[in-house]
């Protein structure tokens, strides 16, 4: 087929162009020429070579492709209604075309939809509650069909109200979160939920009241319950506070210990000083601490401590030795006040230098209290502290055990250095 094109001859060595028009026919010079040819939006060229008077004919060849035929599709509407009120309702539909199986298209609580579809045969499903139905259609091109579920409703189900129920529990002396199990009854002392070995527990009830029980597998006699009413789209918590399960006496908890004994004196009249001390472990963490006193007992696990004396009136800068307890055998840790810091108050912190003796003398761990001989006690004046009794208790019975009994010596009475 000819086709009505544009042609554009132009001169290759002058590049000028000498011909533009739509004629099939032109008279040309010898030389090299160059034809362009033109159709809709397609172009082609080619050089020709005029040597003598002659006749030439060149042809250009189109590849004009042919565009498809536009698809024709079908219009599918569907929709559900109550089959005695007619009334919409909202339904699940799912859209299957039945050649392959394949789902096109889900609608989930549509009253309606409507999908556009090439010719061809399609499944409709219909699901509303418990009730399933389905319908088949043959969609032709340029065809619009529309599909009507008519659906008998079941009576609406029951509707039970419900509330949250939140509950924790906490060790009642150090506020810390502690696991328990947790047991709610009906009001026919009917187990209805648990949860075990939890801090806290989430439970969601129908509206009514209920008895909650807080357990503590390690205090099985000491339950705790509480009377709990749960309210609708509200959460409701109650929390437990939980005494911690009483361990073994002490006294039947044997731990190997070693009695230390401290004191301070003055360094030039070897008088008992009432100082502060305080024993921490290597950790920072107190151990023990007595205030306005020359004398401490304390029985101590194998371990290293730093032991602190330091002035009551803030007199004189604070002084810290490190100890290392080994064995069972007693130690005894004195620090020696230079006597012209005592009653002297300096304007600033003066570092002391700190002297320590240590003896081996071996004597017996006693952990409940530190024995002083009668001969001791009498010499005393009258207001000598009375014996103080501290021990803590255990849930483990591995953990160290210190008791102590701070003493205050008389002004006039000394302190031999071993």
């Amino acid at each position: 087929e000819v086709l009505p094109a544009r042609y554009v001859v132009k001169d290759l060595k002058s590049g000028q162009q000498v011909a533009t028009n739509e004629q099939l026919k032109y008279k040309l010079k010898k030389g090299q020429y160059q034809i362009t040819a033109k159709f809709n939006k397609i172009e082609q060229s080619k050089n020709i070579d005029i040597l003598e008077p002659d006749t030439l004919k060149t042809v250009f060849k189109f590849n004009l492709k042919t565009e498809p035929e536009p698809i024709k599709t079908g219009k599918l509407k569907f929709k559900a209604i109550n089959k005695h009120s007619g009334a919409a309702l909202k339904v699940k539909f799912t859209l299957i075309r039945s050649s392959d199986a394949k789902v096109l298209a889900v609608y989930e609580a549509a009253q309606s939809a409507e999908q556009d579809l090439v010719a061809g045969k399609y499944q409709i499903k219909a699901e509303y509650q418990s009730i399933k139905m389905e319908k088949m259609v043959d969609l032709s091109a340029d065809q619009n069909q529309s599909l009507v579920f008519e659906i008998n409703p079941e009576k609406p189900p029951v509707v039970i109200k419900q509330g949250e129920l939140s509950l924790s529990a906490s060790d009642a002396d150090t506020q810390q979160a502690i696991k328990i199990d947790f047991k709610v009854f009906n009001q026919a002392d009917e187990l209805i939920a648990e949860q075990k070995n939890t801090s806290t527990a989430q439970f969601t009830l129908p509206i009514e009241t209920y008895t909650v029980v807080a357990h503590n597998p390690l205090d099985k006699d000491n339950d705790q319950s509480k009377t709990v009413a749960i309210k609708t789209d509200k959460t409701t918590a109650q929390h437990f506070s939980i005494k911690p399960a009483i361990s073994e006496p002490i006294d039947e908890v044997s731990i190997s210990t070693t009695k230390v004994i401290i004191s301070a004196m003055n360094l030039k009249s070897r008088q008992a000083v009432k100082v502060n001390m305080v024993i921490k472990d290597m950790q920072k963490k107190l151990i023990f601490e007595q205030e306005n006193s020359a004398l401490m007992h304390a029985n101590l696990a194998p371990n290293r401590y730093e032991i602190t004396v330091s002035s009551p009136e803030r007199k004189w800068q604070a002084i810290t030795k490190t100890v290392e307890i080994k064995t069972q055998k007693m130690q005894n840790v004195v620090f020696l006040i230079p006597f012209n810091l005592i009653s002297v108050l300096p304007d600033a912190p003066t570092k002391i230098d700190e002297k320590t003796t240590s003896t081996n003398e071996t004597a017996p761990v006693n952990n409940a209290t530190t024995d002083v001989s009668a001969t001791e006690m009498n010499n005393m004046d009258n207001n000598v502290n009375s014996t103080v009794k501290t021990a803590i208790k255990l849930e483990k019975p591995t953990t160290n055990i210190i008791s102590v009994q701070p003493l205050t010596l008389p002004k006039k009475s000394t302190v031999k250095e071993e």
